[in-house]
């Protein structure tokens, strides 16, 4: 059975989690699922139930994602032993080994989008570089040209005090 509650306040949650730990239709063998924003709260949680209650066996605490996870894969595998028996000719379905918001997961996630970013930025960057020096560089053969001009006409006329070449 899966009950819902919602507090900021860690008494409620401990005392609906020892009246459904200590109701008598559940078995002392039979695990106790608290799933948990994290997992300091999962320990804390465990170990109220323990003073208040003198003993928390079987009682595991787990995130939500994670839970998620390990349910789509008790269903497919159930659904993919079920194909097998029927000698269906669908493929089977496989969850990813590594749960999709563990955090090696995210990490490379967010390494990838950041890569994609600065690759961007670098891209933009340089497209204005090149178009700055594409701007700027007519003016500066104009220049060019003009220096040539004097220097040949300063070739082509000789000083006052110099001899004729020619």
């Amino acid at each position: 059975m899966l009950t819902i509650i919602q507090s900021h306040r860690t008494e409620r949650l401990v005392d609906f989690v020892l009246r459904d730990y200590q109701a008598p239709n559940h078995s002392v063998f039979e695990q106790f699922l608290v799933i948990v924003p994290s997992l300091v709260l999962g320990d804390w949680l465990q170990k109220r139930i323990a003073e208040e209650a003198g003993i928390s066996t079987l009682i595991t605490t787990t995130f939500w994602g994670k839970y998620q996870w390990e349910l789509m894969q008790t269903v497919l595998e159930t659904y993919n032993r079920w194909l097998a028996e029927t000698q269906s000719t669908q493929t089977p379905l496989q969850v990813p080994e590594v749960a999709v918001l563990s955090p090696t997961v995210m990490q490379w996630r967010l390494f990838g989008y950041l890569t994609f970013c600065i690759d961007q930025h670098l891209q933009i960057s340089a497209q204005t570089s090149v178009q700055t020096l594409v701007q700027t560089q007519p003016a500066s053969k104009n220049t060019n040209n003009e220096q040539d001009e004097q220097s040949e006409s300063y070739k082509a006329e000789p000083s006052k005090g110099e001899p004729s070449k020619r």
